[in-house]
């Protein structure tokens, strides 16, 4: 059995255009590769370039507190459900999101990086 990595990304074009090489390089290296976003999007250039996309969520963003919390918990039962061995959480928002999933899963090796300033520097999205 290999080991299982699971990509935690804000949006599925940012995997597309930024984080495709590494999928590729993991998957070389004998991981099985699996793929989810914070944001709504198509996952279905990601499945074409032969990896798993699991879709968690349900819209583009939110700043309702309790669909954010609901957010938590699908990426929670994600983890459970694919149990990886390995998870890289790449943006700010899935290392907030992530690391509260991950703390009650108790099982993954983490893997954080801090891309950019996010969105808490900005006016508008």
């Amino acid at each position: 059995m290999s080991t299982r990595i699971l990509y935690v990304d804000n949006r599925v074009k940012y995997v597309l255009s930024h984080r495709i090489p590494w999928l590729k390089h993991a998957r070389e290296a004998g991981l099985e590769v699996h793929v989810t976003t914070l944001t709504a999007g198509d996952g279905s250039r990601i499945e074409g370039a032969g990896f798993p996309y699991h879709s968690i969520s349900k819209q583009k963003r939110s700043n309702n507190p309790l669909r954010e919390l609901q957010l938590v918990a699908r990426l929670y039962a994600l983890y459970r459900r694919i149990q990886p061995d390995i998870v890289h959480q790449i943006t700010l928002r899935s290392i907030l999101y992530g690391g509260v999933a991950s703390f009650l899963v108790r099982e993954p090796e983490i893997v954080n990086g801090v891309t950019g300033l996010g969105y808490l520097f900005t006016e508008d999205e």
